[in-house]
């Protein structure tokens, strides 16, 4: 696409807010009282268009479908990939605990409403227990097809699909190493990559757990980057045959609203991205750190 150099192009980082009576669906399907597929679907195909359509109108130029289907982040591919079981005794938020030390009053009231506290399904980390491998073509097939319904013929490097990264999928119990189990989840994500780049879409990979290894791993700096390059390898072999132009990576030192103590420097992991096969990169951040008494 040729694009003006006359101003500066706008985009966010994924997600976006579900109206309530397509959240209303969502849990009462996790909770096995669906209404419906069809009515859960016709909500989710109403709410992709009435996302897209605000995005415009707000004047964003590249949009997405607010990943109005997926019930969290850490949830969806539970349904998407065989393989895993949920362990209920992991705490999503454990290695976020340095900041929760810190301000403990404040993160007790905050996860009662936002974060894990206000997920349309709560979270549960996923222990894989088996080989894995893409199921989710159907759940795919339909977001796909309500995000192009929604957005016509926008051209490809102006809406972009949201997907997981290998590293953040789960725990794993059954590989025989930590390198094999990423090559499995790498080889079965390369299923929904591939499709949102077939459907004509630009793909964006979501992996904050690069940044939370040096920000709260508790390792020495070599091992830090050691396994962040193995979940930048992951990330490489997902996208195998896959142009980089059509790649966006999106990290982050997380999204709850609150102070912050423990972000590493951008300058400790900017070699790793940089290293991973994307043609562009989204980072959300804030202010720099400040020490506190």
């Amino acid at each position: 696409m040729q694009r003006s150099t006359d101003r500066i192009y706008t985009t966010h980082v994924g997600s976006l807010a579900r109206p309530a009576a397509l959240l209303d669906l969502m849990k009462a399907s996790a909770a096995g009282q669906s209404a419906g597929d069809t009515a859960l679907a016709a909500a989710h195909r109403a709410a992709v268009a009435d996302v897209v359509a605000r995005q415009r109108a707000a004047g964003i130029d590249v949009i997405n479908d607010g990943e109005q289907s997926k019930t969290g982040f850490f949830a969806y591919m539970g349904q998407r990939l065989s393989g895993y079981e949920p362990r209920s005794g992991r705490d999503t938020m454990d290695k976020f605990q340095p900041e929760i030390d810190e301000f403990p009053e404040y993160h007790e009231q905050y996860f009662k409403r936002a974060m894990t506290g206000g997920m349309a399904v709560p979270a549960a980390s996923l222990a894989c227990t088996g080989p894995v491998s893409y199921v989710g073509r159907e759940q795919l097939a339909r977001d796909l097809a309500a995000l192009r319904e929604a957005a016509g013929d926008t051209d490809p490097d102006r809406v972009f699909v949201c997907a997981v990264a290998p590293s953040g999928v789960g725990g794993n119990e059954y590989y025989q190493s930590e390198s094999d189990y990423l090559d499995a989840v790498a080889d079965a994500l390369h299923e929904e990559y591939q499709a949102i780049i077939d459907a004509g879409f630009t793909l964006q990979i979501d992996d904050p757990f690069l940044t939370e290894e040096f920000s709260y791993g508790t390792g020495s700096p070599a091992e830090k980057l050691e396994i962040a390059g193995r979940y930048a390898d992951a990330i490489n072999r997902s996208l195998r045959g896959i142009a980089r132009d059509r790649v966006r990576l999106h990290t982050c030192y997380g999204i709850n609203e609150g102070p912050r103590l423990h972000d590493a420097p951008l300058a400790d992991l900017i070699d790793t991205l940089f290293t991973i096969n994307a043609g562009a990169f989204s980072f959300e951040a804030a202010n720099p750190r400040h020490e506190h008494s």
